[in-house]
């Protein structure tokens, strides 16, 4: 539909990408407890924040900064050595940017407290446009469409948005947008009706802002005076925004998607980080992690492929609709519909099905998994069934509200 501006370099370059990757993310329960959201791992072999990250190289944004706070030592590891450097242009690159109390005494309180204390870092010069990404989403988004719109329809604001279902449960609320995609309100309730709705669909934001840099600096300093300041950006600064300037609604669609279908999942809490690793078994999934057109990069040690063994005198045992990372070994048991993730071991007799097994898990002889998340590092010891009387087993295990059982080192210890 905006094809009128042409992405081009120079547009690319003066457009700065910044990922908020510095929250607990509770929603996650036991799987943040020493990391940040962003640095979980997922789909075998990649950390959430690989997702967006590999959006921002792929539509050719090179300057990259990743904002940090809660629990950040494995998060600044993995970026470090695997996203340092991305370009071969020396201004390229992903750059951490810890919290550094730049304007006062208090760490980051929000996500726009985080924005606003790291502003001097963002040169207006170099710098016209910021587009403000969260690290905890998994998707595929060609970012240049939402560029080329902003500059067409000279938005001081775009935000990106997508159609879901009007019974799910929205973190940033419903947006009402006009046909030439202008906003006009953003309703303070997320279940409060949008006027352009669907009977079954509803416009949301996607947490994906491209800011005009002068825009943004103003209306941090304008809410930042504001008596009921909350240093949130979606209820403090954009509702502001779309009152006093040009505001627009990029709608995620097959025009700037990667991809036949338009995939985009927040993990927001243990059903929809469960539901993402099992979209990724489909035989032709809607994201696509074989495209090499799109590469989602990483870090990742080293490892021998997958192995899958069989007892000479036992010849039993099958993976069937399933993803093997490297280093996973199975040794005569049965793997159906589950995601293993690196350097995960499973044991003779076995059975793994609709489960999630994270990197360095050990699953003894004879044991049943079912719809489970078998956290990193543990060993599930032999003869152990997880997920066969899942009422009586959410003493000892976090039980989500879609019945997945999260099992940790420390949770096994007292079992």
């Amino acid at each position: 539909m905006f094809g009128g501006i042409k992405t081009s370099y120079n547009v690319l370059k003066k457009t700065t990408a910044v990922v908020l990757a510095g929250g607990r993310g509770s929603g996650l329960k036991e799987l943040t407890e020493k990391t940040a959201k962003p640095a979980v791992p997922i789909a075998g072999n990649y950390r959430i924040i690989d997702f967006v990250l590999s959006n921002c190289v792929n539509s050719g944004i090179r300057s990259i900064g990743v904002i940090t706070q809660y629990m950040s030592d494995t998060l600044i590891r993995h970026i470090q050595m695997g996203w340092g450097r991305t370009t071969s242009d020396s201004s390229g690159g992903v750059i951490v940017i810890p919290a550094q109390q730049r304007t006062g005494d208090s760490w980051f309180r929000g996500t726009a407290d985080a924005i606003y204390q790291n502003m001097d870092l963002v040169n207006p010069e170099r710098t016209d446009r910021l587009l403000i990404l969260s690290g905890d989403q998994v998707y595929k988004m060609d970012y240049s469409g939402l560029i080329a719109q902003h500059i067409e329809q000279k938005a001081d604001l775009t935000i990106a948005c997508t159609q879901q279902p009007v019974a799910g449960s929205p973190k940033y609320g419903a947006f009402q947008i006009k046909p030439d995609h202008r906003l006009t309100s953003v309703p303070n309730d997320p279940h409060q009706a949008a006027s352009n709705e669907t009977p079954h669909n509803r416009v949301y934001s996607m947490g994906i802002h491209l800011f005009n840099i002068d825009c943004l600096q103003q209306e941090l300093q304008r809410a930042i005076s504001s008596g009921a300041y909350e240093h949130n950006l979606e209820t403090d600064v954009i509702p502001g925004v779309i009152q006093r300037h040009k505001v627009y609604g990029h709608i995620f669609d097959k025009e700037d998607q990667v991809g036949k279908t338009p995939y985009w999942r927040p993990a927001s809490n243990i059903d929809q980080y469960y539901a993402i690793n099992m979209d990724l078994i489909a035989t032709v999934p809607d994201l696509d992690l074989y495209d090499r057109n799109w590469p989602i990069r990483t870090f990742q040690w080293q490892r021998a492929g997958a192995k899958i063994l069989h007892s000479h005198d036992t010849p039993s045992g099958c993976v069937t609709r399933s993803l093997l990372s490297g280093g996973v070994v199975v040794r005569s048991a049965t793997i159906d519909h589950s995601v293993l993730s690196v350097d995960v071991q499973v044991g003779e007799y076995s059975t793994v099905k609709d489960s999630v097994i994270l990197p360095g898990a050990n699953i003894g002889k004879r044991c049943t998994i079912n719809n489970a998340i078998i956290g990193e590092e543990c060993h599930v010891p032999d003869g152990m069934k997880i997920g066969v009387n899942p009422t009586f087993e959410g003493s000892f295990f976090t039980r989500s509200e879609g019945g997945i059982l999260l099992v940790t080192k420390s949770m096994l210890k007292r079992f």
